[in-house]
């Protein structure tokens, strides 16, 4: 095709594309001129109305008929009562006012935890219930010597026994890798959440400090050593590496600090944070808040103490003759003011206190001591764990199974390393199925027990809210 025929194509194009334009533009005027008349003519109908309507209303004001009837003249109105009217308004107004709707308030974290600590204990068997009260070491529960490895025997063990928690020592542990893995498997075994238990209180020890003497962990020094310093902080520093150190290996509980004053028996020596209560308290409670630091609960011990006794009672039966008064003067005020500094478990003594109960009874298995002082008199009202009941002051004068109800009746909630582990489990349960022990009183020690257990769903849930 040529230069000629195509340029005659594109003024062929160009005259289609103008006739378009030309035709959009005659529709456009088209369809503003009829929408124009239309207005036009809409207006002269309403105007054309409303002039006929003025005519009709002139012409009807205009025509009066000739004997249209005259109105009677209006009588005079009634005074009016005002103060009956506003009296009557108020009444109605306080008839007709709705009423403020009761909007509920969402819980408290306090109310949130009591609900699912609730319903935890509500879905447990009594055996559970029995077994969540005990506090055993890995030997107690599989029945072997010396427990250095959890596997199918362990588990086989707690799918029996749900225990409330596992204490462990220096025996438990060879090196790092066997003990972690120990660990590990014994945590994916348990069915309830657990206490996993240590006494550690730093330094190279290995009766007072498995994890720390062994190395599984940074050196921290030993408590009992940090006293001369009169460096509160440095205690706090102490709590929180001991807390690191057990947490590693999935540790919850520290059987520490001692709260005991010292220079007082022979007992615990060199062991105690002071001599002087206000100096005690204030250290246990560093210690506590580092351990806290660190995601691991302390337990203070021992109460009402066991540092005033000259006789161990592990080996032998042991008492103290520290006068009432002297112990209000002062291991009572230590507990008191970590009481109200909320510290959440304490463990009791295992001495005799003549003193306070005249019946010789061990300070774990003494009502008067555990429930009219530590939770009368001084107000506790979080977890109190027995002393070990496999030391001489108490088997060797109680049955296994009997001194687990006497502890469990004189307010214990956990009992702790009971001579014989099955006899003490089948003892109490066997008083719970007699009504020796009531299923009300297992519930509350467990309601203390699962509060701590479960504080951290409330933590968690607290900072996914904010």
């Amino acid at each position: 095709m040529g230069s000629g025929e195509e340029e005659k194509k594109v003024l062929t194009d160009e005259e289609k594309r103008i006739a378009r334009h030309k035709r959009r533009v005659r529709t456009t005027v088209f369809v503003y001129l009829t929408t124009l008349v239309f207005v036009l003519l809409l207006l002269a109908g309403v105007a054309y109305g409303a002039i006929r309507f003025t005519e009709m209303r002139a012409a009807k004001t205009t025509a009066v008929p000739e004997e249209a009837p005259q109105p009677a003249p209006a009588p005079e109105p009634e005074p009016v009562d005002t103060q009956t009217v506003t009296e009557y308004i108020g009444e109605e107004e306080q008839l007709t006012d709705p009423e403020p709707e009761d909007f509920e308030q969402p819980p408290t974290p306090e109310e949130m935890l009591d609900e699912i600590v609730d319903a935890a204990i509500q879905v447990m068997p009594l055996e559970d219930k029995v077994a969540g009260l005990f506090v055993i070491t890995p030997e107690a529960l599989t029945g072997v010597d010396r427990a250095v490895k959890a596997g199918d025997s362990t588990k086989e063990a707690l799918d029996k026994y749900a225990v409330g928690g596992l204490l462990y020592g220096s025996d438990n542990i060879q090196n790092a890798e066997q003990f972690g893995e120990m660990m590990a498997n014994t945590q994916m075994y348990v069915h309830y959440p657990t206490f996993f238990l240590i006494s550690e209180e730093g330094g190279t020890d290995k009766d007072l400090s498995p994890i720390t003497a062994a190395g599984l962990g940074e050196a921290v020094p030993f408590l009992g050593s940090l006293g001369s310093e009169g460096d509160e902080a440095a205690f706090r520093a102490a709590g929180s590496a001991l807390g690191l150190n057990l947490s590693m290996y999935g540790f919850n509980t520290d059987l520490a600090p001692i709260a005991d004053l010292g220079e007082i028996g022979k007992n615990l020596s060199g062991r105690t944070l002071g001599e002087t209560s206000e100096t005690v308290a204030a250290r246990c409670a560093q210690v506590l808040e580092g351990l806290s630091e660190s995601g691991v609960t302390g337990c203070v011990k021992y109460f009402p103490t066991l540092a005033a006794g000259n006789e161990d009672p592990a080996k032998e039966r042991a008492l103290t003759l520290r006068s009432a008064e002297e112990l209000r003067a002062g291991e009572f005020q230590v507990y008191s003011t970590l009481i109200a500094s909320g510290v959440s478990m304490i463990q009791m003594s295992d001495l005799v206190f003549p003193a306070l109960d005249e019946n010789g009874i061990p300070a774990s298995l003494c009502e008067g001591i555990v429930s009219g002082v530590l939770r009368g008199e001084l107000g506790y009202e979080g977890v109190i764990l027995s002393a070990p009941l496999n030391e001489e002051t108490v088997k060797g004068y109680y049955a296994p199974d009997e001194a687990a109800i006497l502890a469990l009746k004189a307010g214990c909630d956990m009992i702790v390393a009971p001579e014989d582990f099955g006899a003490a489990y089948q003892g109490v349960l066997d008083a719970c199925a007699s009504g020796v022990i009531s299923e009300e009183r297992i519930n509350l020690a467990l309601k203390r027990i699962y509060r701590i257990k479960y504080a951290d769903r409330i933590e968690e849930q607290a900072q996914e809210d904010r």
